[in-house]
């Protein structure tokens, strides 16, 4: 499985920092799966289009949500939680921003 690093790269674009190129394929990985569900409401629609066509919208978002979410965590040891969402093989990181602006994902 290609990490989220290779996955962008793939988009053309490598000049972001590792971690905000993991946040912007995992936005477009969580825009993906919330455009296939069945009955998406109207926020969880307007976040996958909107998402899909420039993740970089939410980029920032979601930078901001990590440095809130995880502010006593050491740079050298992150908490097992943060090493969980970060991991390429789940799509975690955009779920409390999807959440919010989306009206509500599982």
């Amino acid at each position: 499985m290609a990490t989220y690093s290779e996955l962008y790269a793939v988009s053309g674009n490598s000049t972001l920092p590792t971690l905000e190129k993991q946040i912007m394929v995992a936005l477009m990985i969580k825009a993906n799966a919330i455009a296939k569900l069945a009955s998406p409401t109207a926020p969880q629609k307007e976040f996958a289009r909107t998402a899909l066509g420039d993740p970089s919208i939410y980029r920032q978002t979601v930078m901001n949500y990590i440095l809130a979410e995880y502010n006593t965590a050491t740079v050298a040891t992150p908490p097992a939680r943060l090493r969980r969402e970060c991991s390429p093989s789940r799509v975690c990181l955009a779920t409390s921003l999807s959440a919010t602006s989306s009206g509500g994902c599982k």
